[in-house]
């Protein structure tokens, strides 16, 4: 059930306020948008270093584009930085885990 305050201005319905249904969408968002990503470097035999490269202007977009309705500046900011939050995070798991197999044994924990 969506929870949100809709406003009707002509025949458009603005939504105000994100609800506890958008605002998981919008993680599933960044976490598919991150994911896809992260399978593209991989194919293309490119490393998965360095800070998220994906943009506030993208994660709008993709928000939009899967939620299907038209929101508020504000709460459309808000959701999109959901969605660049778990991007970021699902980013730095990838990275973090192409270091630990590429690590020596030597700097393994618990060896001198």
């Amino acid at each position: 059930m969506v929870l949100a305050t809709a406003a009707a201005i002509g025949s458009a319905v603005v939504v105000a306020e994100s609800s506890d249904e958008f605002r998981s969408s919008a993680t599933a968002v960044g976490t598919a948008w991150a994911g896809e990503l992260v399978r593209g470097f991989r194919a293309g035999k490119r490393q998965i270093i360095g800070e998220w490269p994906g943009t506030m202007s993208e994660a709008r977009m993709r928000v939009l584009a899967c939620l299907h309705c038209k929101l508020e500046a504000g709460v459309l900011t808000d959701l999109a930085r959901l969605a660049i939050s778990a991007a970021r995070c699902e980013w730095q798991q990838a990275s973090h885990s192409v270091r630990r197999k590429k690590r020596p044994l030597s700097d393994a924990p618990g060896r001198a």
